[in-house]
């Protein structure tokens, strides 16, 4: 008999032997002892294969890998793994024209919430995930990611652009003066549409008919920048201002806020130019007949000594 793997093998030359005793008719004992023997080769088998596919189940996870973090802190590396990925797609996916703010603020504020929550929660060991995670290696990576994330944030001014919490966090609601912006930019640009011929510039149709969308937009925009400056205000709103005023100078012609004041300048600018002209010419003239004058008189006396 012989056993591999927990698989059964019998020994052919026996099988041999006892078939020939048997078909001879020499002895009727070899039959019972090999019956009895594939008996026990059947049992042995069957608990071989039994006791093989109990070997089969999985070894449970550890609760923490050698030099890694545990098994709830992993996860939530992975959670903010892929969301500050998400955040950084849809920055860049909305980069041109700037909308970063509107359109990235869920998944920004799902970074900051799985990065406080690293901070706070321990695993089961009772060890805190931001000293496992925030020490896995010398770059600090998820440091480092949540600084990146939290910094062009911040360089946008896109806190600016919506409802603070009491906590002074970002909510998802845009606050009034940007919803307000937003929808006359929205009147102005159904406008456009409307009324904008391409083959004239300027399209005075579209400039007299959108003339006060734009007027208003621009005040608007005016007097927010006015109270908060512009260079912390919302980077959306910045961006959209400069495109709609870049589109109804260039592209329609219009400029209708800014004829009165280039008129006043260039005319300012056309008599300070031209003083210092007459002043050279009037001293020029003054001069010259002064000259003529002296010249006169000095020949009338040279005149009067001769005659004497």
């Amino acid at each position: 008999l012989v056993i591999r793997d927990s698989g059964c093998k019998i020994n052919s030359k026996l099988i041999n032997r006892c078939l020939q005793l048997n078909s001879n008719n020499m002895n009727h004992k070899c039959i019972l002892r090999f019956s009895l023997l594939c008996l026990l080769v059947s049992i042995i088998c069957l608990f071989g294969l039994c006791s093989s596919t109990d070997g089969l189940t999985e070894d449970p996870t550890p609760l923490k890998k050698p030099g890694g973090a545990s098994s709830d802190c992993e996860e939530m590396l992975i959670s903010f793994a892929v969301a500050s990925g998400n955040f950084t797609y849809c920055t860049i996916r909305n980069a041109r024209p700037i909308t970063l703010c509107k359109k990235c603020i869920k998944t920004y504020l799902t970074v900051k919430q799985i990065f406080n929550d690293i901070s706070g929660l321990k695993d089961r060991g009772g060890e805190s995930c931001k000293d496992e995670l925030f020490n896995l290696d010398r770059l600090q990576a998820v440091d480092a990611g949540f600084k990146y994330v939290k910094g062009l944030w911040e360089r946008a001014s896109c806190d600016s652009c919506f409802v603070l919490d009491p906590t002074g966090c970002p909510t998802t609601v845009l606050s009034p003066a940007v919803q307000e912006i937003l929808n006359i930019s929205d009147f102005l640009n159904n406008c456009i549409d409307t009324y904008h011929n391409g083959s004239v510039v300027p399209d005075v149709v579209t400039c007299k008919a959108c003339g006060d969308n734009y007027l208003k937009l621009n005040n608007l925009y005016n007097s927010i920048k006015a109270d908060n400056g512009e260079i912390n205000y919302c980077m959306d709103i910045i961006d959209l201002i400069n495109s709609t005023r870049s589109e109804w100078s260039g592209t329609l012609g219009c400029c209708n806020d800014r004829r009165k004041p280039e008129l006043i300048f260039l005319l300012s600018t056309a008599a300070v130019s031209v003083l210092p002209a007459l002043f050279y010419l009037m001293a020029y003239a003054f001069t010259t007949k002064k000259e003529q004058k002296l010249a006169q008189q000095h020949r009338w006396s040279e005149g009067t000594s001769v005659q004497r």
